[in-house]
């Protein structure tokens, strides 16, 4: 395992330097190196899945726990050129250790690798990042950022394209069509013999001269063949996102999404079939977040966020009925490049029977950016 993880990080370690050698090398072609590093410390009164960060509660006795971990610690590689009058070329690569090992010796985890083709108003990408599908993320400590708890959407590898008109000087419309790999349960999402599809319009208006307030509206489609049942399930999603700027001081963003068989897109609590009757899993929920300046070198967040999955009662798989957290952080800059950050979250996940299971997390972050 170590003879593993040591040739990854040296081929990774190769992988940089012989794109900084090409930097220097074709000069049309810019590279720039950016992250940050992080360590976690968070303490829980009950125990989460998945412990370094908080999906829900697990329904077991009360039992605490402290984690530690630098896992989020994130690197990445963006790429300008070469460029014509016509079209802009751009690259992102970006990884961080989530992706398997022991504590201290984790795997890396590809987060992002795409190219994107800019023009004036279109732009096309093929890769791997975010979903048009629910696209806002909360600013959270926890590494989770709400997932299983309203916020829906993740990474998958695409290919998107992308038309904006400006409407005057301070409004646009926007619109994106994605095409998908479909991800299920082990082989299921490319068991169907097709990809997913995904599509987002927004319309996006300036307000007293400054920020853009925007609304969007995405849908996704997709579908999974399960080998054990021998039959197909449909993924589909339907989503609003806002985000209001009020000033520079704050800004008020939010995600409401109804669909079902919504698992791989983080959404009903992490539940998207039910095998016992044979069907897709429904669920909505959402999350609000109001971000708040503080001073030059404070920031507060606040935010909500709830993911309630129909479960039929006769379902022997999926026991997970509703999940509910809010939370709160502030974040300080020591100096341009550190940070240290403290949040508090009450989540609440509430099983089949009712039962329900509550956890206090504090969690302390300090981040030192590249």
């Amino acid at each position: 395992m170590r003879r593993k993880q040591f040739q990854i990080l040296k081929l990774f370690l190769v992988f940089v330097v012989v794109l900084s050698a090409k930097t220097f090398a074709q000069t049309s072609t810019k590279t720039t190196i950016y992250g940050y590093i992080k360590l976690d410390a968070s303490y829980d009164e009950a125990k989460v899945k998945c412990g370094n960060f908080a999906f829900f509660v697990l329904d077991e006795p009360k039992n605490d726990q402290f984690n530690m971990t630098a896992r989020q610690s994130r690197l990445g590689m963006k790429f300008e050129g070469p460029s014509t009058d016509n079209v802009k070329v751009f690259g992102n690569v970006e990884i961080d250790f989530y992706g398997g090992g022991t504590e201290n010796k984790p795997n890396p985890m590809l987060r992002q690798a795409y190219m994107e083709l800019r023009y004036t108003s279109f732009s096309l990408l093929a890769g791997q990042t975010w979903d048009l599908f629910a696209p806002l993320v909360p600013t959270n400590l926890n590494y989770a950022v709400m997932c299983m708890c309203g916020n829906t959407g993740h990474r998958r590898p695409q290919v998107r394209a992308t038309k904006s008109i400006d409407i005057g000087e301070n409004s646009k419309f926007t619109a994106g069509l994605s095409v998908n790999r479909s991800i299920g349960r082990g082989e299921d999402g490319e068991g169907s013999g097709l990809p997913a599809e995904e599509g987002r319009i927004a319309f996006s208006q300036r307000l007293f001269g400054q920020k853009f307030a925007t609304i969007g509206i995405s849908g996704l489609w997709g579908q999974e063949k399960s080998d054990i049942l021998q039959k197909e399930f449909e993924q589909r999603g339907l989503a609003i996102d806002l985000s209001i700027p009020f000033g520079e001081k704050a800004t008020l963003q939010g995600e409401y999404f109804t669909g079902k068989n919504l698992a791989s897109y983080t959404g009903g609590v992490g539940q998207g079939i039910d095998e016992t009757n044979e069907k897709e899993i429904e669920a909505s929920g959402g999350w609000g977040h109001l971000s708040i300046v503080l001073n030059e070198n404070a920031k507060m967040n606040l935010g909500a966020g709830i993911d309630d999955p129909d479960i039929s009662e006769n379902d022997t798989c999926n026991t997970r009925d509703e999940n509910l957290a809010v939370f709160g952080n502030i974040i300080w800059k020591l100096n341009p490049a550190v940070s240290i950050g403290v949040e508090y979250i009450r989540m609440k996940t509430t099983y089949m029977g009712g039962d329900f299971f509550e956890n206090n997390r504090g969690q302390i972050s300090f981040i030192y950016f590249i």
